[in-house]
Order: structure tokens, then C-alpha cells, then sequence
């Protein structure tokens, strides 16, 4: 098996079920940055420079610090633009507890 139309090789192919629901978003990729610098929670949560928990405040993508240590590979808008997007549901999710929470 071969993508005939972008020349992809086989083992970055895959089949896919037959039944949904499928998702799709489109995405452009800029990135004007630093790496690193607020320190956070698996929550994607803001911590303060004592390590609590700055309520109702959270940071996604490159502004967590200490993911990529002092270096990072040099093909970074790839890898950045997934855990931008994995970390910015993480912290919708959360970010939507505290909504609920705060109508009980």
C-alpha cells in the first residue's frame, strides 16, 4: 500500500474503521515564542514560583516550562503544534470542572 497522491510510505498508513464519528481540523502553523518559563500541573494548570496552584489560570504549548530542558529539536513547530493542541483540551476540560464546580 502506497499514497499514490502524496507519496507516503506504507508504514505511515493505516486503515480506517468504517464507522465514526471522524474529526478533522485544519491548522496553520506560526509560532512566535519562548521555550519554557511557567511552571504547571498535568492539569495544564499555573503555579506559582512555591508550586500552588493559581486558580482559574492555565498556560498550554511552549510556555510550559522545563518540558524540552535546555534543548530542543530543531523541527519544533511539528512537536509544539500537537502539545499546544493536547494541552490546550487538557486545560479546557479542567477549566470546565471549575465552571461546573462553581454552579453547585
Amino acid at each position: 500500500m502506497r499514497d499514490k497522491m502524496l507519496g507516503r510510505p506504507k508504514e505511515f498508513l493505516f486503515k480506517f474503521s468504517d464507522h465514526g464519528p471522524y474529526y478533522a481540523m485544519r491548522g496553520l502553523r506560526a509560532f512566535f515564542q519562548t521555550l519554557g518559563g511557567i511552571r504547571m500541573n498535568s492539569k495544564m494548570q499555573a503555579m506559582d514560583k512555591k508550586g500552588n496552584v493559581i486558580p482559574g489560570l492555565y498556560a498550554v504549548g511552549m510556555d510550559m516550562g522545563g518540558l524540552y530542558d535546555t534543548s530542543y529539536d530543531i523541527k519544533y513547530p511539528g512537536f509544539t503544534s500537537g502539545f499546544g493542541m493536547t494541552g490546550g483540551l487538557i486545560a479546557g476540560r479542567d477549566a470546565m470542572r471549575l465552571v461546573n464546580e462553581s454552579k453547585n
